[in-house]
């Protein structure tokens, strides 16, 4: 089975930053719906994180 590059997160707005956070720490690139995080410092440890391992978080993803 061909190993996926990305990840598209739909969960309730409490779940995000821990399921996104589990995202970049496994390598993958973050499609995330709004709102990211619930915090701006949680916000900022993501861009961070996603910044060291050369990963592109995207959040306000609209899929029709």
């Amino acid at each position: 089975m061909e190993e996926k590059s990305a990840n598209l997160e739909f969960a309730p707005n409490h779940l995000h930053f821990e399921i996104n956070k589990q995202t970049l720490l496994h390598g993958k690139h973050l499609l995330s719906e709004k709102p990211l995080t619930l915090s701006s410092e949680e916000a900022k440890e993501l861009y961070e994180l996603s910044q060291e391992k050369g990963l592109r978080p995207c959040h306000s993803c609209i899929i029709v």
